[in-house]
């Protein structure tokens, strides 16, 4: 599925903040060493964003070829620079 054909977000713009403020609470509250997962759009590069920002590190793994998993699960411009980056 091309990303521009969901009718709605997979993960909107406004949810955000909220949930950057979710992970860096649950960061401070339980600390963390090391991240695991993939690095779609929303909670996955907030998460790994958060890590890097206090110099920790992270292991990221894609179920199937970057290009492919971008399309389906990172989507539009702003988050393939986050995926990226």
């Amino acid at each position: 599925m091309r990303s521009g054909s969901r009718p709605v977000p997979r993960f909107p713009a406004d949810k955000v903040g909220a949930l950057r403020n979710i992970v860096q609470a649950r960061i401070e509250h339980y600390g963390a060493l090391h991240g695991f997962g993939q690095a779609a759009r929303g909670t996955d590069l907030i998460v790994l964003e958060e890590l890097v920002k206090r110099d920790l590190t992270a292991t990221v793994v894609l179920p199937f070829p970057a290009e492919d998993f971008i399309v389906s699960s990172v989507g539009d411009a702003k988050w393939v620079a986050r995926f990226n980056k």
